[in-house]
C-alpha cells in the first residue's frame, strides 16, 4: 500500500464517483478505478458498493476513510514541519553577546526575531571576544553580535553581515584643547592617555 492508493481512495470516497474523481486527480477513470481494485485486494475488503449506478461506501470503507485521513493528515503534518526546520523556521538558535550589544540594540532584534520566527527557541550566551571564535568553530554557538568585522576578515569559514553603523563618542575634560573640535580624527588621540575597558571583554579590536 503507498500513500497514493490512499490519496485516490479518498479522494473518490469525497465525490462518491470515480469519473469525477479522476478528474480532480488529473489521471484517466479506468488506471484510478484499478488502483481502488488493488487497493481492496490487500486489504481484503470491499470499500464501496458498487451494486447501484452512485457508488457508497461500505462500512468498512466508511472505517477505512476516517484512519486514511488520519494518515494523509499526519504524512501533511510531518512534511510541513519537516520543511519548517529545514528552512530554519523551527529549531534553537544559540547567540554570543556582549554587554554593550545586549543592553543596546539586542531587545529591539529579539523581539522582530520572536515575530517573524515564532518556533525558534533563543538561546543567549556571553562571550568575550578571545571566546567567541573558539565557540563559533566548535558550533557551540551560531551567531555573536560584534561591533566591529576586523576579526573576521580573514576568516574564510565565517560570514558576516553589516546590521547597524554608530559612531564613536570621545568624552573630554572641557578645557582639553580637543574639546572644541566637533569630531576629532584618530590620529589627534595617537599620544592620548585614553581609558578603556578590558581588552578581553571589548567588543572589537584596538590595533
Amino acid at each position: 500500500m503507498e500513500l497514493r492508493h490512499l490519496r485516490y481512495f479518498t479522494k473518490v470516497a469525497e465525490l462518491l464517483s470515480f469519473v469525477r474523481a479522476a478528474e480532480a486527480l488529473g489521471i484517466a477513470q479506468p488506471p484510478l478505478s484499478m488502483q481502488i481494485k488493488q487497493l481492496e485486494a490487500e486489504l481484503n475488503v470491499q470499500l464501496f458498493d458498487r451494486r447501484t449506478r452512485s457508488i457508497q461506501l461500505t462500512i468498512a470503507g466508511q472505517t477505512f476513510l476516517q484512519e486514511a485521513r488520519a494518515i494523509l493528515l499526519h504524512v501533511d503534518q510531518a512534511t510541513r514541519a519537516t520543511q519548517k526546520v529545514d528552512q530554519g523556521y523551527v529549531g534553537r538558535l544559540t547567540l554570543g553577546i556582549h554587554n554593550s550589544f545586549a543592553n543596546t540594540h539586542l531587545p529591539g532584534l529579539v523581539a522582530q526575531f520572536h515575530r517573524q520566527f515564532p518556533d525558534v527557541q533563543l538561546e543567549f550566551r556571553e562571550v568575550t571576544v578571545a571566546q567567541e571564535l573558539e565557540l563559533l568553530q566548535n558550533h557551540q554557538i551560531d551567531v555573536v553580535f560584534h561591533r566591529s568585522a576586523t576579526v573576521y576578515q580573514n576568516e574564510k569559514n565565517f560570514n558576516y553581515l553589516p546590521l547597524i553603523e554608530e559612531d564613536f563618542v570621545l568624552v573630554l575634560h572641557e578645557h582639553h584643547p580637543l574639546a572644541v573640535r566637533a569630531t576629532v580624527p584618530l590620529a589627534a588621540l595617537k599620544d592620548e592617555f585614553l581609558i578603556l575597558p578590558d581588552l578581553d571583554l571589548l567588543p572589537f579590536i584596538v590595533k
